[in-house]
């Protein structure tokens, strides 16, 4: 796979560097048995990450962060400074549904010029200090719409909304805040399977309201 060289080249042969985005709980993973820039191929070359405040085409509607007054959206910023506060919530056995929390968007053109469509999947990692998964369900959806997968082929220029559902339960720890995180992973056809993988975390507070 051709890669542009913009800084610091490094090596890495056969090995996994993960590196942190500076401001975010973004990861950046790469795997190469070549020379490899950092950010040569940055996941954002790819795929861009809208919250409603910085949606390029002024898109309204993104998730109200619960009990927030007055009603603020739950996302904010773009790219590797969004940031995702879901609001507080109850501990008992209870779903909320959070939909067009973000926004997910590929460029105009990709990097690789013979690249036409890419796949992107969404997943679920839970809250790292507990094991705790608050999150029980997420997929790309189509701007305005409700059915949407877990994996969608996406075009050049194309907008996907990330729906989510909040599932409470006795069990957690009433005042604390669980950060679970959204994973987005992209691939395409020819290329590596597990170079563009951004980890977005979401915090969530137990409040017993």
């Amino acid at each position: 796979m051709r890669r542009r060289v913009i800084g610091l080249t490094v090596l890495a042969l056969l090995a996994v560097t993960s590196v942190a985005v500076a401001g975010s709980g973004a990861w950046f993973h790469s795997q190469s048995d070549s020379y490899v820039s950092v950010q040569a191929a940055h996941v954002h070359d790819w795929l861009h990450v809208y919250a409603e405040d910085t949606d390029p085409g002024g898109l309204t509607g993104y998730a109200v962060r619960r009990l927030s007054s007055p009603p603020t959206p739950a996302a904010s910023g773009q790219d590797d400074t969004v940031v995702v506060d879901l609001g507080g919530f109850p501990d008992v056995n209870q779903a909320f549904e959070f939909a067009r929390t973000i926004t997910v968007m590929t460029p105009a053109t990709f990097p690789e010029p013979a690249v036409t469509q890419v796949t992107v999947a969404v997943t679920l990692l839970p809250d790292p200090a507990t094991g705790s998964q608050i999150l029980r369900q997420v997929k790309l959806v189509p701007v305005g719409e409700t059915k949407g997968a877990g994996s969608v082929t996406m075009a050049a220029g194309e907008q996907l909304q990330v729906d989510l559902t909040v599932r409470t339960r006795k069990q957690l720890e009433l005042g604390r805040t669980y950060a679970p995180r959204v994973v987005l992973t992209l691939t395409y056809a020819g290329g590596p399977v597990d170079y563009f993988v951004w980890e977005i975390p979401m915090t969530c507070a137990v409040v017993g309201l």
